[in-house]
Formats: structure tokens, C-alpha cells, sequence
């Protein structure tokens, strides 16, 4: 134990047993177990108490549990717990060891105790990352997939109620206090709560309504709300609809009024994480230019077909001619003229 190599390695390398108090005891230790509990290994071997009182009060019972069927079965000790460090606060531990026989302490391992914590957390960094990229992947291809407004909004609201697995995602419009009615042009819902917003619906600008919308163009980030139901208390608008969380924000299409692009988590009182945030508000900046062209392209198409009825119905002749003189195109009040039917 006090060779160079296991003073300087970054696991703590541990001898151990379980003592009749049904708690831990350290019998030895390399120097690095101090980056576990904050407690040198002297300290700890003289005095283990200290040590096992910082792990979790829930992962103690497990730890006895596991080294009791260890003990049992002889079979290796894989298992992690959290610890509460002194000066680092939680831990994650993580522990190897194998079981032996012995006379004194009868069963005593060998092995390791091991902080992952940092690494656990670079783990779940990249998780998130690739996560965030993931979804993002399925919200372009969704929105690049179809140059029909309503397929578009349906299939990147689909995307986005995967990704965050929540039970609603919509759109509402016209993300405007002072319009009389406003409603969801798009929504998507999991099968225990449909329909939550009814689609298509009109519903009256009241006061609520109102204040709900001035909060989102007042906020650049998403606005989120976390409601118990069940009290008295509750909004009424949420208890019809089971809303217990709400992630929104404005967006802003260049053409039109403001839209709210919104989720709810209907079947538990959701915290909506920092990531997740990330994630909505970059979505919302997608989605937003998704609708400037998808609006702009029906606008045009639009004006298009009232130019072609305008054209083809006008009581006086129309008609476009090549430079050569051939007609190339004509309308109804032509084709009489020249007495074609």
C-alpha cells in the first residue's frame, strides 16, 4: 500500500469490511481516498464513522445489501454511491472490489473507491450535446421536408414532441394582447392527452389570455410555468386542460403577427432543465424562419391565383403576346372576340 505507484494514482485503493455497527470499515488505504471523503487515510482508519455518515442515507442500505451478497456468493463488488465531500459537496463514487476470507473480519475485499464524478458529468455533457444535435437534425428535416405550411407545422411539432417527450406541442396565433380571439393553428399530443387545445378552435382574448401573451413578448428567453392542479387555486384554463408545465416563447416570422410556440407536460410537474431550454429557443429561432417562408410562399401563391382569376374573368380582353405575334397566353373575353367558345 505504500508503494510510489498507489500513493500517486488517482483511485483510492482499499482494503475493507463490513463491521458489526452495519457500516463500513476501512482497514487501509492509499492516500487518494481523501478525494472521496475528505478524510485522510489515517483519519478514516482510525475512525471509519465519519466516512460511511457522508455517503447518502438511501445508497447505505444498498451498499450493505450488495456486500452482504457478496459475502454470500464470494462474486466480485461493482456498485457507485454518492457521497457528501466536505469541500467539493456530491460526489460519485464508484467501487470495485473482490471478496476474500478472512479469520479476523470475516469477509474482507480488495479494490477501489473511485470520484467519476467529472467524468460522469463530461459523460452527460456529451449526451446532452448529441442529444441537441439529434434533435435538431429532426426539426430541419422536418421543416425542409414540404413547402405546405399545415404538413410542415404537423411534422415538426411531431419531431419536437419526441424529442422532449412531453404530451403537448402547439402553436398558437396571433401571439397579440389586443386581438379579440386568438388559436392553435398546429398541435401535436400524446393519446392520454389529445386534443388538449382543439385545433382550429377560436378562443376569447380574456384577461388571463391576455397577460399570458404580454409575458411572452416581453421575454426573450422561454417562459415556463410549473402549476399543481389540483389546488384550489389553479387557473381553470389549466385544470380543464391538465397543464401542469409550460415551456413557451414569441416567435416572429418576418411577415404577419408574432406566433407562441409552446409545450406542456400534462402528466407530471415538470422542471424544465437548462438544456432543454437551449433546445426550445433555438427550435423557436428555426421554426420562425421555417414560417417567414412557408408564409411568404403561400402569400405568393395566393396573389398568384387571385392575378390568374382576375385575368381569366375581366370583362375586357387580355392577352400576352411574343414579340413574333403569337399568343401565348389569353383570356375568356378574348377567345369571344374572335368568336372561339
Amino acid at each position: 500500500m505504500n508503494s510510489y505507484v498507489a500513493d500517486t494514482s488517482p483511485v483510492a485503493i482499499v482494503k475493507f469490511c463490513l463491521q458489526s455497527e452495519r457500516q463500513i470499515a476501512i482497514l487501509d488505504s492509499t492516500a487518494s481516498i481523501v478525494d472521496i471523503f475528505g478524510f485522510t487515510a489515517a483519519q478514516i482508519i482510525e475512525d471509519s464513522s465519519s466516512a460511511w455518515m457522508s455517503i447518502d442515507s438511501d445508497d447505505r442500505g444498498i451498499i450493505l445489501q450488495k456486500m452482504a451478497e457478496s459475502a454470500q456468493t464470494m462474486q466480485p463488488l461493482n456498485l457507485g454511491w454518492h457521497v457528501l465531500h466536505p469541500q467539493k459537496g456530491k460526489v460519485l463514487v464508484d467501487c470495485k472490489a473482490m471478496p476474500e476470507a478472512d479469520s479476523e473480519n470475516g469477509t474482507v475485499w480488495h479494490g477501489y473507491f473511485q470520484n467519476i464524478t467529472d467524468l460522469k458529468r463530461t459523460e452527460q455533457e456529451n449526451q446532452s450535446h448529441l442529444w441537441f444535435l439529434e434533435c435538431l437534425d429532426q426539426v430541419n428535416r422536418a421543416i425542409q421536408g414540404t413547402n405546405d405550411l399545415e404538413q410542415m407545422m404537423s411534422d415538426v411539432l411531431a419531431a419536437i414532441l419526441s424529442c422532449f417527450a412531453c404530451d403537448r406541442a402547439w402553436l398558437l396565433y396571433p401571439c397579440d394582447p389586443a386581438s379579440a380571439t386568438w388559436h392553435i393553428p398546429m398541435e401535436q399530443t400524446t393519446p392520454d392527452y389529445p386534443g388538449g387545445l382543439s385545433a382550429g378552435t377560436d378562443f376569447p382574448m380574456t384577461e388571463e389570455a391576455a397577460r399570458g401573451l404580454e409575458a411572452y413578448l416581453a421575454n426573450s428567453e422561454p417562459v415556463t410555468l410549473i402549476t399543481t392542479i389540483e389546488s384550489p387555486d389553479a387557473p381553470e384554463f389549466l385544470r380543464e386542460h391538465h397543464i401542469r408545465s409550460i415551456i413557451g416563447t414569441a416567435i416572429y416570422p418576418k411577415t404577419g403577427k408574432p406566433w407562441v410556440f409552446g409545450l406542456h407536460q400534462c402528466s407530471y410537474e415538470r422542471e424544465w432543465t437548462n438544456d432543454e431550454k437551449r433546445l426550445f429557443s433555438e427550435i423557436g429561432h428555426r421554426l420562425s424562419d421555417g414560417l417567414t417562408s412557408l408564409l411568404i410562399y403561400r402569400e405568393q401563391r395566393e396573389s398568384d391565383e387571385r392575378f390568374r382569376q382576375a385575368f381569366e374573368f375581366a370583362a375586357i380582353g387580355m392577352g400576352v403576346l411574343s414579340l413574333s405575334g403569337q399568343w401565348l397566353r389569353a383570356n375568356h373575353s378574348i377567345y369571344e372576340m374572335f368568336g372561339y367558345s
